[in-house]
């Protein structure tokens, strides 16, 4: 069985989308590898590897576990993130990045 182990983004704001997965959970840590650009690496449960690098944003859809989904919620709301309920019946909050991307969040 196919094992996933990272995801990279791309994107011209690094700092706010540092700041968004952050208060999703994530701890990024600064990476450089070989003449590559400088960017930003966190370690998910399981070992999946999220990096964020410098570039044109690149779309997607992300969906990430949370140990309490209110606090995070609460965390994201506080910079201004607004969850989206795409479904009354099955409640998941949808937020996006502030590059646009879906994150699927649930706890």
């Amino acid at each position: 069985m196919p094992k996933l182990t990272f995801i990279v983004l791309s994107t011209h704001q690094m700092d706010t989308v540092r700041t968004f997965f952050e208060a999703v959970g994530l701890a990024f840590v600064a990476e450089k590898h070989g003449a590559g650009p400088k960017h930003l690496a966190a370690t998910l449960a399981g070992g999946v590897v999220l990096e964020i690098y410098p570039g044109f944003p690149n779309r997607g859809q992300l969906g990430i576990q949370v140990a309490s989904l209110t606090k995070t919620l609460d965390r994201l709301a506080a910079l201004g993130f607004s969850p989206l309920i795409e479904n009354p019946r099955r409640p998941i909050p949808v937020v996006h990045d502030p590059d646009g991307r879906r994150v699927v969040l649930s706890e």
